[in-house]
C-alpha cells in the first residue's frame, strides 16, 4: 500500500482534499463533467512545514475545448 493510500485510510487529509474523492466528484458531478475533458495528478511531494510533514499533489484539471 502506497502513502498516499495508507494516509487516506487512517483519514489522515485536509477535510475536502482526499485525493480520491476530488477525482471521483470531477469524473461524476454532471455540470463539471460537462467543462472538463481530463483529470490528473501532476505529482505527489512531501511539503515539509516546521516539525510536520504533508504529502501534497497537484490536480491538473483540462477544460473541454481548450
Amino acid at each position: 500500500m502506497d502513502l498516499e493510500q495508507r494516509l487516506i485510510m487512517d483519514r489522515n487529509f485536509f477535510t475536502g482534499t482526499n485525493p480520491q474523492a476530488m477525482r471521483r466528484v470531477c469524473a461524476e458531478d454532471v455540470r463539471l463533467s460537462l467543462l472538463i475533458s481530463e483529470t490528473r495528478l501532476d505529482g505527489r511531494w512531501i511539503w515539509r512545514l516546521g516539525e510536520r510533514s504533508h504529502l501534497v499533489f497537484a490536480l491538473a484539471l483540462e477544460r473541454r475545448g481548450a
